[in-house]
């Protein structure tokens, strides 16, 4: 957000316009604007799967944008201040000058290194989404609640934030200048997503322990501990079908795996080699069968109780296993089971 503020502040300066002041303000905001990305990026895998930030981890999101920084600086140290303040509100000026020439290539490779790093970013959280979305089935049984809603609605004010700064970049601020509609509106879509981004952000947590610590875990651990699958199957399905563990909305493959006395890795594999179901799956089916078999012994029961009473976390949880299941909208789906009830 400190970064969001600085840029809002330099191009007020820029557009007000302050030119005598702007140009202490013009590094400054390159360098926010350059460093604003890969801050968001971390800023979203630590609302996604990271705890914590990491320089030891993260500080390789920062290397091009500094290089690239650096080299717009040095640039800006070898042009004649008069030049330079001219420079600013006129890219057409001096084109004798070399030092302006030099400053003009430095400039649009600070241009072009923020286009390429927005559409990369876009790209990286949305893929950052679907693969931790597919590795946490393999943990959680009920994953489709607020955090991820919450998550999703980030990646988008993100993405809608990314392409109105990177219409305004690409456009340039010499053009902006004369087209303040297209300016007020790009900063007006920007600081209403930044608000959101920040506003959500507060309220989250990270939905998904970091996976390669879990994964990691388990390398110390014999897939196949040595004993009779049969058996081990014959228990996970005496604790699915007789005691209904999958009514435990908070289920996740830890407390199967320790119930049926194995390892969490062991459990997926059995699951996917007998079911061809991810763990999310395979106990979502179970608690869609007794969410039929509620309907159909008493067909007036509310949302909230089928909702507890089956499993789930959730009403969209619920919503999303019908669907999956019964391929209708939840409604549609209740409506035609009491419908079938009554006409029998």
């Amino acid at each position: 957000m400190l970064l969001t503020f600085i840029v809002f502040s330099c191009q007020f300066i820029y557009f007000r316009p302050y030119p005598n002041l702007y140009v202490y303000f013009n590094f400054p905001l390159r360098l926010a604007a350059l460093m604003s990305y890969p801050v968001f990026y971390i800023y979203f895998r630590m609302i996604t799967v990271d705890s914590s930030f990491s320089f030891r981890a993260h500080w390789p999101y920062f290397i091009v944008q500094t290089i690239v920084i650096l080299l717009y600086g040095i640039a800006i140290a070898l042009t004649p201040k008069n030049e330079f303040s001219v420079w600013l509100y006129d890219m057409n000026a001096f084109k004798d000058s070399n030092n302006i020439k030099f400053l003009n290539i430095a400039a649009r490779i600070v241009q072009l290194t923020f286009l390429v790093q927005v559409i990369t970013i876009i790209i990286a959280n949305f893929v950052l989404i679907k693969k931790y979305k597919a590795k946490a089935e393999l943990f959680y049984s009920n994953i489709w609640h607020d955090k991820i809603d919450k998550t999703l609605i980030i990646g988008i004010s993100i993405t809608l934030m990314s392409i109105s700064a990177f219409v305004l970049i690409a456009l340039g601020q010499n053009f902006l200048m004369y087209q303040e509609k297209i300016m007020n509106t790009g900063w007006f879509v920007i600081a209403v997503t930044v608000f959101i981004i920040g506003f959500m952000g507060s309220q989250q947590k990270n939905i998904i322990v970091n996976f390669e610590e879990e994964e990691s875990a388990d390398n110390g651990e014999d897939v196949v501990d040595g004993r009779d699958v049969n058996t081990i199957l014959e228990k996970l399905l005496l604790e699915f079908e007789n005691n209904k563990i999958f009514l435990n909305s908070q289920l996740n493959i830890n407390d199967v795996a320790s119930i049926v006395g194995t390892n969490r890795t062991y459990i997926s594999v059995l699951i996917n080699q007998n079911y061809e179901l991810n763990f999310s799956a395979f106990v979502n089916k179970y608690r869609f069968e007794e969410l039929e078999r509620l309907i159909e012994h008493d067909p007036n029961l509310a949302n909230e109780a089928l909702i507890e009473r089956c499993g789930f976390g959730s009403f969209n949880s619920m919503k999303r296993v019908v669907m999956h299941y019964a391929n209708l909208p939840f409604n549609e789906w209740k409506k035609n089971k009491t419908d079938s009830i009554t006409s029998n």
